[in-house]
């Protein structure tokens, strides 16, 4: 495990750097410090941040070095009177602005940091089931992540992490889930040494739950709580008489999520086998699926193979 390294951001002129006063305590997300990474984010994300922002007290939008051509959206964010924008000089990565939100929500003695893409939407009530799910749970202490049901935005499909057996109460201890929208306890992810930022992006949530699992926390799902989120450019496309998803993932996408998962087998693989059996599957089916339907497949199998090589020869960091 790597702890976090990268250098601090630097804030944008005239956005406010200095943390906003909370709100009422006895609002359900009173102590929900919200963070949205964001990178060349469209006119959406100013919805996503009203969304966010009408369920807690503060919202954090670390913005990972975007062009100019974002930045009349973030400075429409930076006008709402709960969100505050911080601006990197160039792409840290996933995990690394992840980071600067767990290190604002430690500064500020938040008790949870809610973690978003710029394309996720809360449903109404969303922080408060979180929150009443972790309270549902056996060992609410010990519980590292709250993660919702996700509802992907193009095809209206419910994801949900749990294996067959685990209940369908409100509440079900899963083993991984995804970043977008889950609420994290600050306290026990600072001790958990934060984001891996050498995984830069991609399996940088499936190595989190993993870690807090092999340190006795546990990763938990809000039935009620519902994410609508976007996997991609989902599109739906026929194979064999069946309706497949297919992701049009960018060839630099490809790269990450086939080295990161190379280096997850690799670190967890011996103690989670039937997580790599599926995942192994869920890869091999994601090949097929490029090569039948997406557009610019040489080179995402060109990125794909690169990865996997990297991956098995143990690189991280940004693609080189």
């Amino acid at each position: 495990m790597t702890t976090e390294s990268q250098p601090q951001p630097r804030s944008s002129v005239g956005i406010e750097a200095v943390p906003k006063p909370r709100a009422d305590p006895t609002v359900a997300g009173a102590d929900v410090l919200a963070v949205i990474v964001s990178y060349n984010p469209d006119d959406s994300i100013v919805a996503n941040a009203v969304a966010i922002g009408s369920q807690v007290v503060s919202v954090l939008v670390v913005d990972n070095g975007s062009s100019v051509g974002a930045d009349p959206h973030l400075a429409r964010i930076a006008e709402l009177d709960n969100v505050r924008v911080i601006r990197c000089g160039e792409n840290l990565g996933i995990a690394a602005a992840l980071n600067v939100g767990l290190r604002e929500a430690t500064a500020g003695g938040w008790r949870w940091l809610a973690t978003f893409d710029q394309d996720s939407t809360p449903s109404n009530g969303f922080i408060a089931a979180l929150l009443r799910a972790r309270e549902m749970f056996q060992a609410p202490s010990r519980a590292a992540v709250v993660a919702p049901i996700y509802i992907d935005a193009a095809t209206g499909e419910l994801t949900s992490f749990r294996r067959p057996g685990s209940g369908s109460g409100e509440v079900a201890i899963i083993e991984s889930t995804l970043t977008s929208g889950s609420l994290v306890d600050v306290e026990i992810c600072g001790q958990l040494g934060g984001f891996r930022s050498d995984l830069f992006i991609d399996y940088v949530d499936f190595e989190f739950c993993f870690r807090a699992a092999d340190a006795g926390f546990f990763v938990i799902e809000a039935a009620e709580a519902r994410l609508y989120h976007n996997l991609g450019r989902t599109v739906r496309r026929r194979l064999l008489g069946r309706s497949v998803h297919v992701t049009n993932h960018s060839a630099d996408r490809r790269y990450y999520i086939a080295r990161n998962r190379l280096t997850l087998y690799r670190k967890y693989g011996r103690a989670r086998p039937g997580w790599v059996g599926r995942d192994v599957s869920h890869f091999w089916r994601e090949m097929v699926k490029i090569l039948l339907f997406e557009e610019d497949r040489g080179r995402k199998m060109t990125a794909t193979i690169e990865g996997v090589w990297d991956g098995v020869r143990g690189r991280s960091g940004r693609r080189r």
